[in-house]
């Protein structure tokens, strides 16, 4: 009979003390946002895992339990940010049912695929999110397919639901990600690599069979009509100078006022592409 290895969910040494450095209850979500997006760009900066983070508050705004993404760093596709401190809250509180009690989860991101489906399940009262699914595949990640009115699902089973909360300060993270040459960890990238244009960075892939680069670019967009039109416009010349667009984020945005009206909407896209050999 074969002796399986025994699995262990471990948080990195550095979280016990840094989240001991937020004394206090942190009284909104933005507050607790604030914590949660921290936890994820240290995760990065330290190179123990991706770039996203989740805690689980009380009804006070005490942490109960933090969790950051660990699938690099204990090669277990499952351990999302979510997933690990809805484990470690259930572990805190003695029970695989959180509806006990009055329990918030804050995620730096909204939730993929797999973790939408345990997020119910755990019995959490409340959801807040930072970044959109579009920020995380702006990059390559793979979420997943949701219903499209995942939100109305959730409230349908009695949860609270808070999306875009700090969305670019959270966004920002995966920036950091990206110039630090992370693992973009889906089926379909094969384990490829996040750039940026910083500097014109070009980051081989790093596994798969096929050899690729992934690239960041900015591109300004304006209309007169609105910022969406903006966007458009921005996608649209992106796509037709660009092969391989993957996707693409909001990085500013900017009204021009003159004489009392706004005469121009501007965004500041940055595009994901990848080159092909």
């Amino acid at each position: 009979m074969a002796d399986w290895p025994a699995v262990t969910w471990q948080l990195p040494d550095w979280i016990t003390g840094f989240v001991q450095g937020w004394q206090g209850a942190l009284e909104t979500p933005g507050q607790r946002m604030e914590l949660v997006i921290e936890l994820a760009r240290e995760n990065v900066r330290r190179g123990t895992g991706g770039p996203f983070a989740a805690v689980v508050f009380d009804a006070n705004g005490q942490v109960v339990a933090p969790g950051v993404n660990l699938v690099t760093a204990i090669n277990s596709s499952a351990a999302h940010a979510e997933v690990v401190a809805l484990t470690l809250a259930q572990a805190v509180v003695g029970s695989f049912d959180l509806s006990t009690g009055d329990y918030e989860l804050v995620t730096s991101t909204e939730p993929c695929a797999m973790c939408l489906g345990a997020i119910p399940w755990s019995g959490v009262r409340s959801l807040v999110c930072g970044s959109t699914a579009a920020d995380a595949e702006a990059i390559g990640f793979d979420e997943g397919s949701k219903p499209e009115d995942w939100k109305g699902t959730l409230r349908a089973r009695g949860m609270t639901v808070l999306t875009e909360v700090s969305r670019k300060r959270s966004t920002s993270v995966f920036a950091d990600y990206a110039r630090s040459g992370g693992v973009i960890y889906n089926p379909q990238s094969q384990g490829s690599t996040a750039a940026t244009d910083r500097g014109d960075q070009e980051i081989p892939a790093t596994g798969g069979k096929n050899m690729a680069v992934a690239r960041v670019t900015e591109i300004i967009a304006s209309s007169p009509k609105s910022f969406e039109a903006a966007i458009n416009k921005g996608v649209k010349r992106a796509t037709k100078t660009l092969k391989g667009v993957r996707g693409a984020w909001v990085d500013g945005q900017k009204v021009i006022i003159k004489n009392g009206q706004i005469v121009e909407y501007r965004v500041n896209l940055k595009v994901t592409f990848v080159l092909k050999d």
